[in-house]
């Protein structure tokens, strides 16, 4: 009789155990890599050092205005932001923006190469929907968007209260679904293509130089 009820006790947790739900571990693991982190929208992640022509940092009083150590989102009163899609692209930001992070150094390992004594304005946009297996049949597919304009008014950066446009261009990673990387920049009547990429967090760093 005990060996009856010890057969019917381990066959219970069996079959509880046979039901449960998959953990971490089970998830194939080139899933992610089929369906990238966001499946269903490009996002455009780009991290940016201001400095002078002597390599200054121009985020430090902006980081000082801020009252933190390493990482923290800025406050919307000390700037205006304004993000702007190619032609017949909708804006998911229309009548908002996103918010603007700044960092010192590379928090979280987000990008090791990043210095330590240099500050960093942090971007995260979402951008063009994207489909992983395919269109759905009555939806509409939208193109994906390469040129994204950034209009940015800072005092504490610039020392003037004019916007200022960052226009970046991007392309979609090969690697991972839904990610991208930003290839080229145009600021103050210059060029800047050299971008470095992270293929661990999708981030695309660049430093910008401003005359003075």
């Amino acid at each position: 009789m005990k060996t009856l009820k010890l057969t019917g006790l381990l066959l219970c947790i069996f079959i509880i155990n046979s039901c449960t739900t998959n953990t971490d571990e089970d998830i194939p693991t080139d899933l992610e890599i089929i369906l990238g982190e966001y499946p269903h929208s490009y996002y455009h992640r780009l991290i940016l050092s201001f400095q002078d022509v002597s390599g200054n940092d121009l985020l430090n009083e902006l980081h000082n205005a801020m009252d933190c150590v390493y990482y923290a989102e800025v406050k919307r009163g000390l700037y205006t932001f304004k993000v702007d899609f190619e032609d017949g692209i909708p804006n998911p930001y229309e009548g908002g923006s996103p918010s603007i992070y700044i960092c010192k150094g590379a928090p979280d390992n987000i990008f090791p190469e990043l210095n330590d004594d240099y500050c960093y304005l942090r971007f995260v946009l979402c951008g063009s929907r994207t489909y992983p297996y395919g269109v759905p049949e009555g939806a509409k597919q939208i193109p994906f968007s390469e040129k994204i304009t950034f209009t940015l008014r800072c005092p504490y950066l610039f020392e003037n209260n004019a916007a200022h446009e960052i226009v970046t261009w991007w392309k979609p990673s090969e690697e991972r679904f839904g990610t991208t990387t930003c290839y080229r920049i145009e600021f103050g009547s210059k060029e800047f293509t050299e971008i470095y990429h992270s293929t661990k967090t999708w981030y695309s760093m660049a430093t910008l130089f401003l005359d003075r």
